[in-house]
């Protein structure tokens, strides 16, 4: 199977030649103990454009790879279950990392803490004092990135990246996609994961198309349609749970009545600017929201133990068996946890997420973003070589780095055609899921330049035609750059603990029918006491700092 590489390639590499002459100016070498430590100079090149010479070295911001003499850093980095599992529980056997290092010389001594364990030993790491070169998962450093630079954890990189990472920056303008990266202060304290394009919905409704032809019926749009197909599915196919969610899916149903998310923290929306709350900015769509779901639950349309389901797709035995004609799935699921259903007959199709009239458009679904960009990796003010660090990085931000985090060795891993298109070698399509996590760097990590669609190769059509279905528009969300100062994240959790549970427990009374409708005017007030309004606030400060920036 054949793919096109990203058209932001030449984009980036022209913004990152238009970059100013600069020059490097320090380097490190790895002691006796085997970590970077002694300041060492490093002949500069001649300025800090991307070369690529014959002899396979090559001078990414300023300084020529391989280096002389090997560099070693300490690396905090978290990995899946899986990735650890494909390369005998050390990271360091991925041949990407070590593919890198004779490229670079660059060496890193992974430190990978058990999955599960992961936040906790990030901040375990981080009250120790004794910060490892470079830490992942940024995300978990609770007091903000901009305090990080100040309490003297993390290396300010603003004035770095335009001489050591210039092709990194031109990515970040390609994608317009700086501020996602930037701190609330305007500076740089990481280096991130970018995407190649916005990815598309990996999540959405699915149904059982072969039950939808034997019943004469359309793959529903509006709630009405949804409703018919799935008393259809119960008296004519017998479903004990024509429709199955869990505990947290049924917020995602709701956009159609302009219900987003579960109306706390990251699923508040915004519309030109300003955040709102579902609840006490929609009350009444909410209400109707929420009475249709009784109606379903009380017609034996849901799963009448979904409020036991803790995770976020349901158990995908349920269609697998035929107790659920339609339920969420991961897109990827019809080629792996789903096959069963499909080997017996049945055919799965996608869904669009629900609307209450036909031609409705939605701006808003769980799985939609805005953002191309994570903040992925920081840098400790400690670090003895930080520019080397920076200048190796970027190279993942060039063509050729590209190429080799996303699809690993030419020859080996892929080949190039002569359209600019690549193709994986047998090696690769032995599996392509357990490959990626192998030979390249694995996938939903950076500091990289991701292919979000690499991965589909392994998949198919009918899968990767879904994400097109679950598609929305998505600017009602709140942008994933948007962050919280350590004040408002202490005051937000302060409020959020006792209302959060709250919402919970009378939202599922309203749909299993505990609680009366007659009540809800008095939840709405009950929410609006215990400082919903003041969470919304909470999140204006942090949304208008973020469009300042």
């Amino acid at each position: 199977m054949k793919k096109k590489t990203s058209g932001a390639l030449a984009l980036a590499r022209a913004g990152a030649l238009a970059a100013s002459t600069l020059t490097a100016c320090g380097a490190g070498k790895e002691d006796s103990s085997g970590s970077s430590s002694t300041k060492v100079d490093i002949t500069p090149a001649a300025d800090n454009t991307f070369v690529q010479n014959e002899d396979g070295s090559f001078v990414s911001g300023g300084i020529k790879f391989p280096l002389e003499e090997k560099v070693t850093y300490t690396f905090f980095r978290t990995a899946d279950a899986t990735t650890l599992d494909v390369n005998g529980g050390d990271v360091a056997n991925n041949e990407f990392w070590q593919e890198l290092e004779r490229r670079t010389n660059v060496h890193f001594e992974f430190i990978t803490p058990a999955v599960g364990t992961e936040r906790e030993q990030y901040n375990l790491t981080i009250t120790s004092g004794e910060l490892p070169d470079v830490m992942s998962n940024t995300a978990y450093y609770q007091d903000g990135l901009d305090n990080g630079i100040d309490d003297g954890y993390f290396l300010d990189l603003t004035d770095l990246l335009p001489i050591y990472a210039p092709d990194y920056l031109a990515v970040l303008e390609a994608t317009g996609q700086a501020k996602d990266v930037m701190t609330d202060d305007g500076r740089y304290a990481s280096i991130g994961m970018i995407f190649n394009h916005p990815q598309a919905p990996f999540v959405g409704p699915m149904v059982r198309g072969d039950w939808l032809e034997e019943l004469g019926l359309s793959v529903p749009e509006t709630y009405e349609e949804w409703e018919e197909m799935l008393i259809a599915f119960k008296e004519k196919k017998g479903c004990e749970a024509p429709l199955t969610m869990t505990k947290s899916g049924y917020w995602n149903l709701g956009a159609g009545y302009g219900v987003y998310g579960g109306a706390l923290g990251t699923t508040f929306y915004q519309v030109d600017g300003k955040v709102y709350d579902s609840l006490l900015d929609n009350p009444e769509g909410c209400k109707e929201y929420f009475t249709m779901l009784n109606r379903w639950y009380e017609k034996g349309l849901l799963d009448q133990n979904f409020m036991t389901a803790t995770g976020y797709n349901p158990d995908p035995s349920f269609l697998n068996t035929g107790v659920s004609g339609a339920a969420q799935a991961m897109y990827s699921s019809v080629d792996t946890s789903l096959l069963p259903v499909q080997e017996a007959g049945g055919k799965l199709v996608a869904m669009p997420w629900p609307v209450k009239e036909k031609g409705d458009v939605l701006h808003y679904s769980p799985a939609a973003t805005n953002s191309t960009v994570t903040p992925s990796v920081t840098i400790s003010a400690s670090c003895e070589n930080p520019e080397i660090l920076l200048a190796m990085f970027n190279y993942l931000f060039t063509e050729e780095g590209y190429m080799l985090e996303n699809y690993g060795i030419e020859g080996e891993h892929y080949t190039l055609n002569e359209d600019g298109s690549y193709t994986y070698t047998d090696l690769m399509l032995e599996n392509v899921q357990e490959g990626l996590r192998k030979y390249t760097m694995p996938p939903s990590w950076g500091p990289s330049w991701v292919d979000v669609d690499r991965q589909n190769v392994a998949l198919s059509q009918s899968s990767i035609d879904m994400m097109e279905v679950w598609t929305v528009d998505a600017s009602y969300k709140i942008p994933d750059g948007v962050a919280l100062s350590a004040e408002e994240k202490a005051e937000y959790a302060d409020i959020s603990a006792d209302l959060l549970t709250y919402v919970e427990e009378n939202c599922l009374q309203f749909i299993t029918g505990a609680k009366s409708f007659d009540e809800w005017d008095s939840f709405i007030d009950t929410v609006e006491q215990l400082g919903m309004r003041r969470c919304c606030e909470i999140y204006q400060q942090a949304l208008d700092r973020y469009n300042a920036r």
